[in-house]
């Protein structure tokens, strides 16, 4: 794969820690919601992530993340270093997709 979310969390590392937090809980409640296929919902919290770190030369990196998203929310969720509660439901979301038959995974 060639982006990942590793950068954004350096990214992230740069903002004051709660701030940082914040966006890398919201980033990833994004991926939650579009891994339970609340698509719209999901990608607005993304989005919004993203905006709030897309200035000084990040623009183009949040594009592309933005656009490798689709099957790897799970992945990049991870990545970011949310809250541990939040990567739990991350994680048990994606086993639970995983274990479905791949029409219902479908959105």
């Amino acid at each position: 794969m060639a982006v990942d979310a590793n950068r954004l969390w350096e990214r992230l590392r740069e903002q004051p820690a709660d701030q940082a937090l914040a966006i890398a809980d919201l980033f990833a409640l994004g991926c939650l919601l579009r891994l339970q296929g609340h698509y719209k919902a999901g990608n607005t919290a993304v989005e919004t992530a993203l905006k709030l770190v897309r200035g000084s030369g990040n623009a183009s990196y949040c594009d592309a993340l933005y656009a490798a998203l689709p099957g790897n929310e799970a992945l990049f969720a991870h990545q970011v270093n949310a809250h541990l509660e939040i990567n739990h439901l991350v994680r048990a979301q994606a086993e639970q997709n995983a274990d479905l038959p791949s029409a219902e995974c479908e959105g």
